[in-house]
C-alpha cells in the first residue's frame, strides 16, 4: 500500500499527515501522534501550502513533495538541471515529465515554492549564467544526450567484450 500523505504550513512550521476539510479550513492531522492539549487551530494550515507526497524520495531519502524544488544531475556530464514537482492530469511532474521517469538516486531536494523565495531566484539566476548547457534547446536535449552517450558507452562495452571473446576462441 502506498502512502497517500501531505504536508501544510502552519505559523509554526510545517506539519505531515492526513488532510481534513471541516466548514471551510484546512487541516492537516499528524499520523500516530496525539497531542492532548491541542486546539483545532494548532493544526489548521495554510490552504495555498498544502503539497502530496509523491511516494518517492531524494538520494538523501528525504520524502518529496509536490512543490519542491529538485535539481537532478546527469552524471556523464557533471551538469544538472532544476525545477519544481507539480501534480497535474492525475500524476507529479518534474520539467514537464513524469517524475517517475527519471533515476531517483539522482535527485536532490534543494528547498521548495512556499520557502526561501528569494534565494531560489537568486539560485536560479546563478544558475542559469554558469550553467554550460545554457545554449541547448532545453534540459530535454541534456537528457537525451546523456541518455544517447550512456548507450554509446555500453556498446562500446559490449563490442570490446565481444572482441576480447572472439580473440580468446582464436
Amino acid at each position: 500500500m502506498r502512502d497517500i500523505k501531505f504536508r501544510g504550513m502552519t505559523s509554526k512550521g510545517w506539519l505531515y499527515g492526513d488532510l481534513i476539510h471541516n466548514r471551510g479550513k484546512v487541516y492537516i492531522a499528524p499520523i500516530g501522534e496525539i497531542y492532548h492539549e491541542s486546539v483545532p487551530e494548532d493544526f489548521e494550515v495554510d490552504e495555498n501550502s498544502i503539497s502530496q507526497f509523491t511516494g518517492l524520495c531524494d538520494k538523501n531519502n528525504k520524502e518529496i513533495y509536490e512543490g519542491d524544488k529538485l535539481k537532478y544531475s546527469f552524471e556523464l556530464f557533471k551538469e544538472f538541471v532544476q525545477g519544481s514537482v507539480i501534480f497535474n492530469r492525475g500524476s507529479f511532474y518534474f520539467l514537464g515529465y513524469p517524475l517517475c521517469t527519471f533515476q531517483t538516486n539522482q535527485y536532490e531536494i534543494i528547498g521548495n515554492i512556499y520557502d526561501n523565495k528569494d534565494s531560489l531566484v537568486k539560485e536560479e539566476k546563478e544558475r542559469k549564467d554558469t550553467h554550460s548547457y545554457a545554449n541547448a534547446k532545453s534540459w530535454h536535449d541534456i537528457f537525451i544526450a546523456d541518455a544517447e552517450e550512456c548507450s554509446k558507452q555500453l556498446k562500446d562495452k559490449d563490442r570490446n567484450g565481444k572482441d576480447r571473446q572472439k580473440e580468446s576462441i582464436r
